[in-house]
């Protein structure tokens, strides 16, 4: 869903319904993949934990995308590399440093599990292959 489909859930469910422990970003971390009082609503109760796709091609996830979601939630777990920290750390252009990036990397993926009780919680999480969580800090404001 984009940006004008979370404002019209934003406006018409009750925002203690949109409280989540556990939330899949949508959009693969896209700056529209997300609208204002969205992850406010999500983090009523405590941060949740979050999963994304990449989608490398479109570049995604966006830096801006991220620097919106980390601070709302407690883990990011990814199932590929943290692409955009490698982004962000390099003094190159983006361009070059996704050219580079795709010459060094395998195409190989990893899996997040998550496990749930029966209320819906977190209970477990479990990251196999090239899954890595994102470093929240790099992308909180200080």
């Amino acid at each position: 869903m984009e940006r004008a489909g979370w404002a019209d859930a934003l406006s018409e469910f009750d925002p203690d319904s949109l409280r989540a422990d556990f939330v899949k970003v949508s959009h693969h971390g896209s700056a529209t993949g997300y609208s204002d009082g969205l992850w406010t609503a999500y983090s009523r109760e405590n941060k949740p934990v979050a999963a994304l796709t990449p989608y490398r091609s479109s570049h995604l996830p966006s830096t801006e995308g991220l620097r919106h979601i980390c601070p709302n939630v407690r883990r990011l777990s990814t199932t590929c590399p943290d692409i955009p920290s490698f982004r962000l750390s390099q003094a190159v252009t983006t361009t070059t440093a996704w050219k580079s990036f795709r010459q060094t990397q395998n195409r190989s993926f990893g899996k997040c599990t998550f496990e749930f009780n029966d209320e819906g919680r977190l209970i477990a999480q479990d990251l196999s292959g090239t899954a890595t969580d994102i470093i929240l800090e790099s992308y909180v404001s200080a």
